[in-house]
């Protein structure tokens, strides 16, 4: 059964990240449709598929203590997107940092914050084997 509660992971000095709320899903669901966003990621998500992600996020992180997680803006709780730590299928012994958030708060360094905090999480506390950067590197749209 997954858990919505909202738990917090990791701290930031402008985020939170933590597991998703309900209240999150229209809004995840929002920036997984635009097309913008998906650009990169294979297309816009319908409903659906956008809750059975946050859903797999959650269980995730119940399972293994990783996983792509709401961020959250401090000040004012604002729901930004996602990011964290996840294995994905083509590299299923290496753990990769993702994150995807709404097209209205890119460039404000929120993605670099959040995905660093997982980074000094993954090779401090919690000693993550297999942790590696992802194989796309430099030339990938993530790094432009």
């Amino acid at each position: 059964m997954v858990e919505w509660d909202g738990t917090v992971v990791l701290t930031t000095p402008r985020l939170l990240l933590r597991t998703f709320r309900r209240d999150d899903l229209p809004l995840y669901a929002a920036l997984n449709a635009d097309p913008e966003v998906a650009r990169w990621l294979g297309g816009p998500l319908t409903r659906e598929d956008s809750d059975d992600i946050a859903a797999w996020a959650q269980e995730c992180y119940a399972r293994e203590g990783l996983g792509l997680l709401a961020v959250e803006r401090r000040q004012d709780g604002a729901f930004l997107g996602m990011c964290g730590l996840h294995h994905q299928e083509s590299y299923p012994d290496d753990v990769e940092v993702g994150w995807r958030l709404a097209h209205e708060h890119w460039g404000k360094g929120y993605a670099t914050e959040a995905a660093t905090a997982w980074l000094d999480h993954a090779f401090g506390p919690w000693a993550c084997p297999g942790s590696s950067p992802s194989p796309t590197g430099p030339t990938s749209a993530a790094w432009r």
